[in-house]
């Protein structure tokens, strides 16, 4: 990739983030049980979490970039959510960790096919999700990451 393209890749993402705009790439890593993805309010995202629930991942490790507010969750993130509410439980812990400016980099781009969103949405019965937040002085409080666990069989 060359330095033009890297240095529009590191503006767009500093806009996006500024902007409040909630977009990251589909997947950052995959070890043993657990997977890392990066939320972004898009069929792919869909996708992808489905995938890995389906493939019976021990944890999937959801980060959220950008600002998302506990009182305004997305409906794409909150349809997982409440999937996950039907069956298991859903907690809210404050976070613990400090985020990096470089989380805001998309790193890696997959076409994924269009599943269907009931089938997909299915997957979540077998997991349990603890929702990390942080308050900010004004009181408000962003989600941080979500993280799904597959419930004990």
């Amino acid at each position: 990739m060359n330095r033009v393209a890297k240095t529009a890749i590191v503006i767009a993402a500093m806009v996006l983030g500024v902007s409040g705009q909630v977009w990251a790439q589909a997947a950052v890593t995959a070890e043993g049980g657990r997977v890392q993805l990066t939320f972004m309010d898009s069929k792919l995202f869909d996708g992808r979490l489905s995938k890995e629930m389906e493939g019976r991942r021990d944890v999937i490790d959801v980060e959220v970039v950008g600002k998302v507010s506990l009182s305004s969750i997305p409906t794409r993130m909150d349809k997982w959510i409440a999937a996950v509410g039907e069956n298991g439980q859903v907690e809210l812990k404050p976070a613990e960790r400090t985020r990096s400016i470089f989380a805001l980099i998309p790193a890696v781009f997959s076409f994924l096919k269009q599943i269907n969103e009931e089938r997909m949405l299915a997957q979540a019965k077998d997991y349990n999700a603890v929702i990390y937040y942080r308050k900010d002085d004004t009181g408000d409080s962003t989600i941080e990451r979500i993280v799904f666990r597959r419930k004990p069989q």
